[in-house]
C-alpha cells in the first residue's frame, strides 16, 4: 500500500477511534487492569500480528501464503495490514472473554491465562522465522544496538537523577521506539535499493538524514512520556496512554526488524 497525506490522516483517525473510544471503553467496562502484565499480554499479540503480516510480503525467506486481495469477503483481505489488526482485536476480545469466564469461575490468573494462549500461537511462528533468517547479522545487530542504547540512556537518567526510566513500563515504550527507528535505518542505509519509509513524515525527516528521524522519534517519545507522567495523573489512563506508544513502536518496529532478516529480494 502506499501512503499519502490523506489515507495516513484517515487511516490515523481511524485507529485513534478505535484505540481511544472503544478498545478504551471495553477495558474500563470490563474492569481489566491496565499495568505491566497487561502490557506484556498485548504486546505479544503485536508480536504475533508483526510476524503474521510477512507472510504477505513477497521477496523474503518464507513461502508467501497470504495472496493479497480486495475482496472484503476473502478472509486473505483481513490477513492484510491494517486489516490484519482489527482481525487480532477481534481475536484479543474473544479470548479476554474466555479468560475472564475462567477468572471469575475459578479465579484463574487473566493475564497469565492470555499469554499462555498467545505464546501457543507465537512460539512456532517465532521458531519459523527464526531458522530462515537469510540476513542474520543485521537482525542480530539491530536488536544488540537498540538493548545498548536503551541502556545507555537508562543510565544517564539514573546518573543525572531523572526519574523518567525508573518505570519499566516507561523502558518498554522507549524501547518500541529505539527498535523501530534502529531497523528502520539498518534496512535504508545496508539495502537502499530495496527498501524505502512507506509512512509521509518519516519519509520527509530520512530525506533529509536517516539519523535526523532516530533523533526527532527518541526525543518526541521522551517527551510524550514525559507529559504523560506529568499532566496524566490518573494511572489507569497514564498506563494506557504509554501502551499506545509501545503498539506503535513495536507494531512497525518488529515487522522492520524480521523485514530485514528475512529479506532476499522483491
Amino acid at each position: 500500500m502506499s501512503y499519502t497525506v490523506l489515507n495516513t490522516i484517515l487511516f490515523s483517525l481511524i485507529g485513534l477511534f478505535i484505540y481511544f473510544f472503544f478498545a478504551y471503553n471495553y477495558l474500563k467496562f470490563r474492569k481489566i487492569k491496565i499495568d505491566f502484565s497487561f502490557i506484556k499480554t498485548v504486546f505479544l499479540l503485536v508480536f504475533i500480528g508483526s510476524l503474521l503480516r510477512l507472510f504477505s510480503e513477497p521477496g523474503l525467506s518464507i513461502p508467501l501464503l497470504v495472496e493479497s486481495s480486495s475482496n472484503l469477503f476473502s478472509f486473505n483481505f483481513y490477513l492484510q495490514y491494517p486489516q490484519l489488526f482489527l482481525l487480532l482485536g477481534l481475536f484479543f476480545i474473544l479470548f479476554s472473554e474466555i479468560s475472564l469466564y475462567f477468572k471469575n469461575k475459578f479465579f484463574w490468573d487473566y493475564n497469565k491465562f492470555l499469554q499462555t494462549i498467545f505464546l501457543i500461537i507465537l512460539v512456532p511462528l517465532l521458531f519459523f522465522c527464526l531458522v530462515n533468517l537469510a540476513h542474520s547479522f543485521y537482525f542480530f545487530f539491530v536488536i544488540v544496538i537498540s538493548i545498548f542504547c536503551l541502556w545507555l540512556f537508562v543510565l544517564v537518567f539514573k546518573f543525572t537523577k531523572i526519574n523518567l526510566f525508573k518505570s519499566k513500563i516507561n523502558q518498554f515504550a522507549f524501547f518500541s521506539q529505539i527498535l523501530d527507528g534502529f531497523a528502520t535505518i539498518c534496512a535504508i542505509y545496508f539495502f537502499p535499493n530495496n527498501f524505502v519509509e512507506e509512512h509521509v513524515l518519516p519519509n520527509f525527516l530520512i530525506s533529509i538524514s536517516p539519523f535526523l528521524f532516530l533523533v526527532v522519534k527518541l526525543l518526541v517519545c521522551l517527551f510524550l512520556i514525559y507529559i504523560i507522567d506529568n499532566v496524566i495523573k490518573n494511572n489507569y489512563q497514564n498506563n494506557y496512554f504509554k501502551l499506545f506508544i509501545i503498539i506503535l513502536g513495536f507494531t512497525t518496529g518488529l515487522r522492520d526488524l524480521f523485514t530485514i532478516g528475512l529479506f532476499v529480494s522483491f
